[in-house]
C-alpha cells in the first residue's frame, strides 16, 4: 500500500489491515470485523503506535511475537525501529534539500564573483596596454655576418627572467612581437615545435640576440638606428634620485612599463616601470628598490632597476659627465604628474 500511496507516511497498521479484512466493494470479509472496520473508518487520527490504534484497541492485544496486519515475522520493536528510521530518513532528506538550496545559491554566487573578476581583469589589461610605451624595431639575421633585416616588431623586454613558452630569455637576449617579415625563410633564434622560420612567427613573440635588434628612432623612419646591445641608446632618459627634487643620479633606457613584467623576480606593479642603467651620475644615491646585490645606484651600471615613473625624465642628449647636482634644460618628465 505504501508504493502505491501518494502519501506513504499516512498509511498506518490499521489500514492496512482493514483493506485485507474487506472486498473491493467495501464488505467486510468476515461480520465479526465490521466493528472493527466501522471504527477505524469513523476515525479522523492517524496513530503510528501498534498499541492504541483502532485495531488494539477493538480486537484487544497482539500475542507476544507477532502483529495483526502485519506479515510474518514482525514484531513490536522491529515496528518501532522501522518508524524511527523512516523518520530519520525524513528528516535526512529534508536537512539533504536544504544543503542542496544552499550549494546552489553559493554556485549562483561564486559566477557572479567570477563575472566581475573577469570583467576588473579585462580593464586592468587595457589600462596597463594604454599605458605601455610601443618600440618598435628591426631584427637582423643573426646568422649572418652582415646586417641584413629580415623582419620588424615590437620590443617587449630584455629582462633576463622574462619568461616566453615558460622558458625565460636569460642573458643578451629580448623578446619581441613580429609584426612584419622580410625574409620568411630566416631561421628563428629558438626554434619551437610550431614556429622554426620567421614566416611562421608573424604576430608570435619570440626570443632574439639584443646585439640583433635595431631599435627605430623615429616612429615613422627606421634611419639612424642603434643596436639593442649598444651601450648608449638613443632615445635616452635620465633618473632622477626619488627621495630629492630634480635630482639626476643615472641615464639609461626605458624597457617597460608593464605592471606584470619582473624586476629581479619581483612583479613591477602600478606607476613602475624597469630601466637599464647606462650611466651612473650618483653612484651614491639609494636605490628605489634594493637588492641583495644592488643597493647603491653606482651598483646598477647596465642592470635592470625598477624605479617609480614620475621620476624618469626623456632625453635627446648625447652622454655627458654632470654632477650630482647639475640638472639639463633639455629634460622633460617621460610621465608627468
Amino acid at each position: 500500500m505504501r508504493n502505491k500511496s501518494s502519501e506513504p507516511s499516512k498509511v498506518t497498521r490499521s489500514k492496512v489491515w482493514v483493506a485485507g479484512h474487506t472486498h473491493s466493494d467495501g464488505r467486510p470479509v468476515r461480520p465479526e470485523f465490521s466493528e472493527t472496520i466501522v471504527s477505524e473508518m469513523g476515525s479522523g487520527t492517524i496513530s503510528t503506535s501498534v498499541r492504541d490504534d483502532a485495531v488494539s484497541q477493538v480486537l484487544g492485544k497482539d500475542k507476544s511475537g507477532r502483529i495483526r496486519g502485519m506479515s510474518r515475522g514482525v514484531t513490536a520493536s522491529k515496528l518501532a525501529f522501522l518508524q524511527a528510521r523512516d523518520s530519520h530518513v525524513q528528516k535526512l532528506k529534508a536537512q539533504q534539500a536544504e544543503l542542496i538550496n544552499k550549494i546552489n545559491d553559493l554556485q549562483n554566487e561564486v559566477c557572479g564573483l567570477s563575472k566581475r573578476k573577469k570583467s576588473d581583469d579585462v580593464s586592468i589589461s587595457e589600462t596597463s596596454n594604454a599605458n605601455k610605451v610601443v618600440t618598435r624595431c628591426q631584427l637582423l639575421d643573426w646568422c649572418s655576418m652582415d646586417d641584413i633585416v629580415v623582419g620588424e616588431g615590437e620590443f617587449c623586454s630584455a629582462e633576463p627572467m622574462y619568461k616566453i613558452d615558460r622558458i625565460p630569455l636569460g642573458l643578451n637576449a629580448a623578446a619581441v612581437i613580429v609584426n612584419s617579415v622580410s625574409k620568411e625563410d630566416a631561421y628563428v633564434w629558438r626554434p619551437t615545435t610550431t614556429i622554426f622560420s620567421l614566416g611562421k612567427a608573424m604576430g608570435a613573440k619570440i626570443a632574439w640576440p639584443s646585439d640583433k635588434i635595431i631599435f627605430d628612432s623615429d616612429n615613422n623612419s627606421p634611419t639612424d638606428n642603434q643596436t639593442a646591445g649598444s651601450s648608449a641608446p638613443l632615445d635616452r632618459i635620465v633618473i632622477f634620485d626619488w627621495n630629492l627634487e630634480d635630482m639626476i643620479v643615472a641615464e639609461g633606457q626605458l624597457i617597460s612599463t608593464d605592471p606584470k613584467e619582473l624586476a629581479n623576480n619581483i612583479p613591477l606593479g602600478p606607476n613602475v616601470a624597469i630601466v637599464k642603467v647606462h650611466m651612473v651620475i650618483n653612484k651614491d644615491a639609494y636605490l628605489w628598490r634594493p637588492t641583495n646585490e644592488m643597493i647603491l645606484m653606482g651598483d646598477t651600471l647596465n642592470e635592470f632597476i625598477a624605479w617609480p615613473i614620475q621620476k624618469i625624465g626623456y632625453s635627446n642628449l648625447t652622454p655627458r659627465t654632470a654632477s650630482p647636482k647639475e640638472s639639463s634644460p633639455a629634460v622633460k618628465l617621460l610621465f608627468p604628474y
